[in-house]
């Protein structure tokens, strides 16, 4: 008897062998083309890309130019006047103009500076109309240019803007 039972015991065994060996079979196929285990997790978990491991060589032509954009989450405006205090600029470590335009989410143009040189900004600046005491939805969009005028990217600093 103990010799059927070591004999019924050896059947899971290779049940469990064999689904471990099937698995390992799908694992395969699905990171096929991948090196290794961790950049078919990478590429799985991006969905729509791979890990960022730096720029390669073809694709877009790129001139290694970087654009930092100051990001704040509110501002304060006075009501009833056009002029206004800012800490807007084109931080010094760009290489590029930007051109640096306030809107309310309903895309109301407020303000709008272009040609920008790197390390040079506004403290003071005068809107194009008054604002009534409120809170509003607002965003300093920076736009970055060459010195030909060929545009770069860009970025949007959503922000608060409170006017008292």
């Amino acid at each position: 008897m103990q010799k059927q039972k070591k004999d019924s015991s050896v059947l899971p065994v290779c049940i469990i062998v064999l689904l471990l060996l099937s698995l390992a079979t799908l694992v395969a196929i699905l990171i096929r083309g991948c090196s290794t285990a961790q950049d078919a997790l990478d590429h799985v978990e991006a969905h729509s890309g791979v890990k960022w491991d730096g720029e390669k060589q073809g694709g877009l032509k790129s001139d290694n130019a970087y654009a930092y954009i100051p990001g704040f989450t509110e501002l304060t405006f006075k009501s009833g006047t056009v002029h206004q205090s800012v800490n807007f600029y084109n931080p010094e470590t760009n290489s590029a103009k930007a051109t640096l335009t306030l809107k309310l989410s309903d895309g109301t143009v407020l303000w709008e500076e272009e040609n920008v040189n790197p390390g040079y900004g506004f403290y003071d600046i005068e809107i194009k109309k008054t604002l009534t005491k409120g809170f509003y939805d607002a965003s300093l969009t920076y736009s970055f240019f060459s010195d030909t005028g060929e545009k770069y990217n860009g970025g949007i600093v959503p922000f608060e803007l409170i006017v008292i």
